[in-house]
């Protein structure tokens, strides 16, 4: 069992922050982990406070740029007052 997975489609300007890997033979596009956080973050509204995040309990944050989440946010998200 490896979980619950959700599929969302994001706008075609929102469609970056990936490369290709190679997995059992198979190959995929996927998200950097930086991408794919800011992307949940974009999918799921409402607030994101300081409990929220303590509830959605991530791990590895300390593995991710914060540098490369902040310069995507601004750059890329800059609409919605990141």
């Amino acid at each position: 069992h490896f979980g619950i997975f959700e599929y969302s489609t994001l706008k075609k300007n929102f469609f970056w922050g990936f490369g290709t890997r190679l997995i059992e033979n198979f190959s995929i596009w996927m998200a950097e982990p930086e991408k794919a956080l800011l992307d949940h973050w974009h999918l799921n509204q409402g607030e994101w406070t300081g409990s929220r995040l303590v509830e959605m309990r991530y791990q590895n944050l300390d593995q991710l740029d914060w540098g490369k989440i902040l310069a995507y946010a601004k750059s890329n998200y800059a609409q919605y007052n990141v």
